[in-house]
């Protein structure tokens, strides 16, 4: 994921690339893009902006978050414990 500015709103945006050539990576990533455009707007769910396809990469455009990542937090956990929502929210 890169961080980067959507020049027609001004927004910081996230961008996940991925090589085209990946097999199956343009119908996994089309399947995502429409799962997340499924999903009723929610505070804990990364908005959808858009998925672009290029002859070398495909780019999907989401929501930035600007704090750690689900992953990160996962990682730093010291417990075995269930994350709270206040954690990842």
């Amino acid at each position: 994921m890169v961080k980067a500015v959507d020049l027609s709103s001004g927004e910081v945006i996230a961008i996940k690339i991925v090589e085209s050539c990946h097999f199956g990576s343009s119908h996994s990533l089309q399947q995502e893009a429409d799962i997340l455009q499924s999903m009723p707007a929610h505070p804990n769910v990364i908005r959808f902006k858009f998925l672009k396809t290029f002859k070398k990469y495909i780019l999907m455009g989401l929501e930035y978050c600007k704090d750690k990542t689900l992953l990160e937090l996962i990682k730093q956990r010291t417990s075995r414990k269930p994350l709270l929502k206040e954690t990842v929210s």
